[in-house]
């Protein structure tokens, strides 16, 4: 995770929180962290880590072919 965070706020109703709360303690965590976690999975389920992942390999596989091409002295 970067290093930059920033914070996203939801609000839930009273019943809600109770049960993130209980959930979140049952595994030990903070139900900050527990609703990171949710959200990561989300967008996991959703392809998005896939295709930002994707999008950076072709960046990076033109970014080499470009110095391949400059090392070959454009032949």
């Amino acid at each position: 995770m970067s290093k930059k965070s920033v914070m996203i706020w939801a609000w839930v109703d009273k019943e809600v929180r109770t049960l993130v709360e209980k959930i979140a303690e049952s595994q030990g965590i903070s139900i900050s962290e527990y609703v990171r976690q949710l959200v990561l999975q989300d967008l996991d389920k959703r392809s998005i880590f896939t295709t930002k992942l994707k999008e950076a390999v072709k960046m990076a596989e033109g970014m080499n072919n470009q110095d391949l091409e400059g090392a070959s002295g454009g032949l």
